[in-house]
C-alpha cells in the first residue's frame, strides 16, 4: 500500500477526532451565543428603562418650562401695563400740570 493512502481504521479514527472537535466547538459557540443572546436581552431592557426614566425627566422638564414661560410672559404683560401707566400719569400730569403742550414736549424729551 503506498504512503499517502489511509487505511479504513486511520479514517475512522481521525473523522472520529475530527467530529469530536467540531461538536466541542459547537458547544463552545452554542454557550458563547447563548451568553452573548442574554446579555443584549439585559442590556436593551436596561436601556428601555434608562430611556424611559430620561423620557420622563424631560417631560418634567418641559412643564417646568413651560410654567416659568407662563409666568415671564405674565411678568412681562404686568411691567407693560406699568410702563404704560406711568407715561400716561406722566403725560397727564405735564399737560394739566401747568406745562401744556410745552411740558408734554418735554416728557417725550426725557422719555428718549
Amino acid at each position: 500500500m503506498p504512503e499517502d493512502h489511509v487505511t479504513r481504521a486511520e479514517y475512522d479514527t481521525r473523522h472520529s477526532e475530527m467530529a469530536a472537535r467540531i461538536t466541542a466547538v459547537e458547544a463552545q459557540l452554542s454557550t458563547r451565543i447563548n451568553t452573548v443572546e442574554a446579555s443584549m436581552y439585559v442590556l436593551r431592557h436596561d436601556l428601555e428603562a434608562k430611556l424611559d426614566r430620561m423620557l420622563d425627566k424631560m417631560d418634567v422638564i418641559r412643564n417646568e418650562s413651560n410654567t416659568a414661560l407662563g409666568a415671564l410672559k405674565d411678568d412681562i404683560h404686568r411691567t407693560r401695563l406699568s410702563i404704560a401707566r406711568y407715561i400716561i400719569s406722566m403725560g397727564v400730569s405735564a399737560i394739566f400740570g401747568g406745562g401744556g403742550l410745552f411740558g408734554l414736549l418735554n416728557l417725550f424729551h426725557l422719555l428718549k
